[in-house]
């Protein structure tokens, strides 16, 4: 079956696969209220410290700062639930808009988002990143943006982004654009 195929395939490509966020069909989340600035040190493998990290710099102004998140995670950000944003900080919805939503800063630990069982959401800072599109196994294209350490791959790189799926990068130019694999 395609599922035993793709448990097999996930064996061979889970070891070599960097780590990388994706924003499918992007949209914009506010966040009030952040006190401080913040640097996420995220992993490129969790297995293996040793290939590094990805960075991202977090300099609110005037408490404010506004993330890409994915449009498909509107299931979650409901108003009043609180939500990780993976590797950096903890958020309490406030309103869900069309294209937008809006939340306020709630606390840093990652302890305290287990407390609450708060869901975890990939994002890509608003100004940073870059196209791209993930060409799918019936032809059509999930198109949204790439964190910018992903310019720095290459053809036939093997990668996973993080909660959509494995996927081999194709070529990047102005755009990055992949072939799914599987989950």
């Amino acid at each position: 079956s395609w599922e035993n195929l793709h448990a097999y395939n996930r064996k061979i490509v889970d070891p070599i696969a960097n780590r990388y966020f994706f924003v499918h069909n992007p949209i914009e989340l506010t966040v009030k209220n952040i006190p401080q600035a913040f640097v996420a040190r995220l992993h490129l493998h969790p297995d293996d410290p040793e290939r590094g990290f990805r960075h991202f710099e977090i300099k609110p102004k005037n408490g404010y700062a506004s993330f890409s998140v994915s449009s498909d995670d509107t299931s979650i950000l409901k108003k009043g639930r609180n939500v990780r944003l993976m590797g950096l900080f903890n958020i309490q919805v406030e309103k869900v808009k069309k294209g937008l939503i809006d939340s306020a800063f709630h606390s840093e630990s990652y302890e305290e988002a287990k407390k609450v069982s708060a869901p975890l959401i990939h994002w890509i800072p608003i100004g940073t990143g870059f196209p791209c599109e993930v060409v799918m196994p019936d032809a059509s294209v999930a198109e949204g943006m790439a964190e910018d350490s992903c310019r720095k791959l290459h053809p036939d790189d093997v990668i996973q982004f993080e909660r959509f799926g494995f996927a081999r990068v194709d070529h990047l130019n102005k755009k990055l654009t992949a072939y799914f694999a599987h989950r």
